[in-house]
């Protein structure tokens, strides 16, 4: 009789962990309107749709605000280079129209940052995708980095690179992706002490394993998973680099929706991000 009694409970929770926090617009259903179950049930659908009017506001102003910055900021890059080249010979100038540069070229980072996370967020189904060579994706996005990070140097560990090329195909989508590797790239190149990040691809236990590593200050225990969330900066790590926190945020989003693994190692001498894809499912 107890069991009986908590069966429509047992439902309700079933149907609301489905619900939250992938498919807002979904409501919990319950036949019996006017019982004590039925009231809660009425609730909880109203809080529902609460919930989901405010995170599409949230959602909606993010990408917004975004739009509406993008398009100024890049006259403003613009209009900057121009005077970068027409005031290249005079120093007293010159300093300060770089620097106007770099913070111009950081706060674009930040809305096309913006931009995709709220992209990413607003996407509650599964990003479209294919089966993939993740190699020849990392391999684009480092060349891609590269070129417009000529500062950063990117070293290749090829020496267990997977023998069995099967491994190395896995269902993703190519853009988001490469969103990720660049962001770790940066990463990692930012917080080293030589501007370097290694990385390596190799199989193991039929896993394809792909690890970024840069030698630098570790990262405090405290702080691995606060540094995943949007704008958190570590008060040990990031003092004194430029950033705006947002980066790891959608590397978060974008592994997640792959169901791909991240795993942060601090050592003594640096940081290793390890990327675990699970063996596809046939």
């Amino acid at each position: 009789m107890a069991d009986r009694a908590l069966s429509p409970i047992s439902k309700i929770a079933r149907q609301l962990d489905q619900i939250f926090p992938k498919n807002l617009s979904q409501r919990i259903e319950y036949p019996f309107t006017e019982d004590e179950i039925g009231f809660i049930t009425r609730t909880i659908n109203k809080l529902l749709q609460r919930v989901e009017t405010s995170v599409n506001t949230q959602r909606m102003f993010v990408a917004n605000i975004s739009h509406e910055l993008k398009n100024p900021l890049t006259k403003i890059f613009t209009q900057i280079e121009l005077l970068e080249m027409k005031y290249r010979d005079h120093p007293e100038y010159y300093s300060q129209i770089m620097s106007l540069r770099s913070d111009t070229l950081m706060l674009n980072h930040l809305t096309q940052a913006l931009l995709e996370l709220a992209s990413i967020s607003a996407n509650d189904r599964e990003l479209p995708k294919k089966d993939l060579r993740i190699d020849e994706i990392l391999m684009s996005a480092v060349s891609e980095f590269k070129r417009w990070n000529p500062d950063y140097e990117i070293l290749l560990n090829l020496d267990e690179f997977p023998e069995n090329e099967e491994v190395l195909i896995y269902p993703a989508n190519e853009d988001a992706l490469k969103i990720v590797f660049k962001n770790l790239l940066d990463n990692a190149c930012k917080f080293s002490v030589n501007q370097q990040a290694e990385v390596k691809i190799y199989a193991e236990a039929g896993q394809l394993l792909i690890t970024i590593y840069n030698e630098g200050k570790p990262i405090p225990p405290g702080d691995i998973t606060k540094i995943l969330e949007p704008f958190f900066r570590s008060d040990s790590t990031a003092k004194g680099k430029k950033g705006h926190g947002v980066g790891l945020a959608i590397v978060k989003q974008i592994l997640r929706l792959h169901r791909i693994r991240l795993t942060i190692v601090p050592s003594e001498s640096g940081n290793t991000f390890v990327l675990t894809f699970p063996v596809p499912e046939i």
